[in-house]
């Protein structure tokens, strides 16, 4: 149906081999995990220092969006894309983020959370 054509899609834009992107009957089994990390092209694009939940991982050639979901309070790191980043965090920007040689690190509480990275 049209929910497992989306995530297959999610799969792909993500490109990983890893549980990262999972249906809701798989969430409890990456919340266990302690940390996720997802590599394309041979460079870690993406980590999380807990288990997480992501879902419509979408990347354009200056926005980054995606859904998130953690048990506990995490930092993420992005490594995407690269200029000045605007990041929003559940509709509000957010100025607490660090941005160093491309990669983005932000911290997320516990929960369920939209993160959108736009780039100029």
């Amino acid at each position: 149906g049209m929910r497992g054509d989306a995530d297959e899609g999610d799969q792909r834009a993500l490109d990983a081999s890893d549980v990262l992107l999972v249906g809701r009957d798989q969430d409890v089994d990456v919340i266990r995990r302690p940390w996720v990390a997802v590599e394309r092209d041979g460079v870690v694009r993406f980590e999380a220092s807990a288990g997480v939940v992501v879902r419509n991982y979408k990347l354009s050639s200056n926005r980054l969006s995606f859904a998130i979901k953690t048990p506990r309070p995490t930092k993420i790191t992005t490594r995407e894309l690269a200029g000045a980043l605007s990041l929003k965090i559940d509709e509000r920007a957010t100025k607490s983020v660090v941005v160093h040689h491309g990669n983005v690190v932000f911290a997320i509480s516990a929960g369920e959370h939209r993160v959108v990275e736009v780039w100029q």
